[in-house]
């Protein structure tokens, strides 16, 4: 046997698709022989009868063989096309899906089946031919049922279909009642297929009263939703370059072996290796105290993640000062990095401290055990103009396991000042930062930025948000020389890359926004040169939509 059977007709496939047959399975008590359109979701009981959807791609027919004790009963819309073989017992329905105006449509049979069981009673199938077009907008919610309500054959619960919704989340059955989430970005007009003892479908603030086990239901578009301008306030970053710091609580780097072959030492003869002093996360401190020679070139390799594919890029970076002078930044890429100290930075003789901050983007995974995961973080090797001992201290994260935050977790945070201040978290008193109105920096070196915004999202409704990094020198040739990690509530949520990219738009995931309420931003820049950073950072809607779940419980 051909099938299809019908003359000239054949089964389609497309590029990148499949097509699915079923065959030799019962709906409900009805003989499914086979059909050319597939089967979406379970057989469900309905009163007097069983309803089976079925779905192809729009514009495709479908054929669909049932079997059955004498010719049955069969309405449907003139397009589908009957065929009775009293012979064999077959009916074949030929349907087309989206068929006319696209919507969905029911072939209803009624007859006593013939199965495997034997010839069953006279019942009713109720097949819906659905487009896909349609099948993306159609949904079967499950839901414990209420008492005297029939469960889907082989599951706890009742089913609900909805159709026309953009999304539909959930059905909760009571008495007689069905609640069903639903919604979407635009006004719609809902279907519902209830089952038998539901008299009332309400979804949202909408109600209808259901007949023939139907409720058609007008869901409102979402009510316009206000997205707040984003003001700032701003103060510089790092203490650790002054020479006078106050260096207590740093952790003295004088190991003279590390715990792995690629952490050291260098030609220095001491580790500086960050993950050696458990320092696993984000950017590291150093500072080196040592008597000024008369020579004025230093060099520093670092080492903030590198090893990536050679299509990829090696956006670690570092930077170092001289006595609270300067000297640029530098890849963190593993390799040399040759300075000349200006000469009126540092005097020959004289007690000198270097500041040395390293960005690192990370660990890195071991695809190919040869030891990559192993490789050295932060600083490796560093040769000074020195007259004498070198004493090396690092800092890293206050909470370098992630211990005292564990929801957070140690890949929130690294060890700027600022981070170890809680400067990312919300309630900080920042009132005695200035405004600022761009974050293009002055001068090389890190600065943050701190932003209080309130929400006001309809309680029906769901928004989703970005943070959008504006920068002209990145959109134009990504020559923004700045780095920026951002946090939202304490929630580090993106770190942008002027000079690298792709990335200038960070999705904050649901549960970290307060959705009607006060929310913090803050951010810290790296800028590599002067006129670097990104022009502002601003907030965007990038959906709106009704059948809203509810807000989140606070994650922290």
């Amino acid at each position: 046997m051909r099938v299809p059977q019908k003359d000239g007709a054949f089964l389609r496939l497309r590029g990148r698709d499949a097509l699915a047959l079923a065959a030799d399975c019962v709906l409900g008590s009805h003989a499914l022989l086979y059909s050319t359109s597939q089967p979406f979701g379970p057989a469900l009981p309905r009163a007097g009868a069983v309803l089976q959807l079925l779905v192809g791609a729009d514009g495709d027919t479908g054929e669909t063989v049932l079997r059955y004790e004498g010719e049955p009963r069969v309405d449907a819309p003139r397009h589908v096309e009957t065929h009775w073989d009293g012979r064999t017992g077959q009916l074949r329905l030929d349907h087309v899906h989206g068929q006319g105006d696209g919507e969905a449509y029911e072939i209803v049979v009624r007859g006593r089946p013939r199965s495997a069981k034997g010839i069953g009673e006279r019942s009713t199938l109720r097949l819906r031919i659905l487009s896909r077009s349609a099948a993306e907008r159609t949904w079967i919610l499950p839901g414990r049922p209420s008492s005297g309500m029939d469960a889907t054959e082989g599951s706890a619960d009742a089913h609900v279909l909805v159709e026309g919704a953009e999304h539909a989340r959930a059905v909760t059955f009571d008495g007689t009642s069905a609640h069903v989430t639903a919604g979407g970005a635009e006004a719609a007009a809902l279907r519902l297929d209830v089952p038998d003892g539901v008299r009332t479908v309400r979804v949202g603030a909408r109600s209808a009263r259901v007949a023939d086990g139907v409720a058609h239901v007008r869901l409102p578009a979402p009510r316009t939703v206000h997205v707040p301008s984003l003001r700032f306030r701003g103060v510089d970053e790092a203490p650790e370059i002054a020479v006078d710091l106050d260096e207590d609580g740093w952790t003295r780097a004088d190991a003279i072996k590390g715990s792995t072959p690629q952490q050291g030492p260098g030609r220095g003869g001491i580790v500086l290796d960050s993950n050696h002093y458990g320092m696993f996360e984000g950017s590291v401190w150093y500072r080196a105290r040592f008597t000024a020679s008369a020579s004025r070139t230093l060099t520093l390799r670092a080492n903030g993640g590198t090893g990536q594919p050679a299509t990829g890029k090696a956006p670690a970076f570092s930077q170092a000062w001289i006595d609270g002078t300067s000297l640029g930044a530098f890849p963190a890429d593993g390799q040399d990095h040759e300075f000349t100290v200006p000469k009126s930075a540092i005097a020959t003789g004289k007690e000198t401290v270097l500041a040395v901050l390293v960005l690192n983007l990370g660990q890195n995974l071991d695809w190919s055990d040869d030891g990559l995961s192993k490789q050295n973080r932060g600083l490796y090797d560093a040769i000074l103009p020195a007259d004498g001992a070198v004493a090396w201290l690092i800092r890293g994260a206050a909470d370098p396991t992630g211990n005292d935050d564990p929801l957070r977790t140690m890949y929130n945070l690294g060890g700027l000042h600022g981070e170890r201040e809680g400067w990312h978290l919300p309630g900080v008193d920042d009132h005695r930062w200035k405004r600022a109105d761009t974050m293009v920096a002055a001068e090389p070196g890190v600065r943050w930025y701190r932003s209080t915004f309130r929400l006001r999202v309809p309680e029906d409704q769901d928004a989703s948000w970005r943070l959008v990094v504006r920068s002209d020198r990145f959109t134009k040739d990504r020559s923004d020389r700045s780095q920026a990690v951002l946090f939202v509530n304490g929630w580090q949520i993106g770190i942008f890359i002027g000079d690298v990219g792709p990335q200038s738009e960070f999705t904050i995931p649901a549960g970290i926004l307060d959705p009607r309420g006060e929310n913090q931003l803050a951010l810290w820049v790296a800028a590599k040169e002067k006129g670097a950073g990104p022009d502002t950072v601003e907030l965007k809607l990038v959906g709106n939509r009704t059948g809203g779940v509810g807000d989140a419980a606070p994650l922290v």
